[in-house]
């Protein structure tokens, strides 16, 4: 979708011309992209943990033999 919106930016900027209303629809494109892009990255790491199976920790293999009845 946003590879869309670049083409069709790019498109309108060129036919507008240099200013800063393309500069700025450029701008806030680019805003978006990096924000989506940031999104995606913390998306996938909330689905790495919530489908990681447990952490087993093995309990200890010695008798402790300092506790006191």
């Amino acid at each position: 979708m946003l590879d869309h919106e670049f083409v069709r930016l790019e498109q309108a900027c060129r036919e507008a011309g240099p200013g800063a209303t393309s500069t700025e629809a450029w701008a806030s494109l680019v805003e978006i992209a990096d924000a989506w892009s940031e999104y995606v990255k913390i998306r996938g790491i909330v689905n790495h943990i919530a489908t990681a199976p447990p952490l087993a920790f093995s309990r200890p293999t010695a008798t402790d033999t300092t506790a006191r009845a």
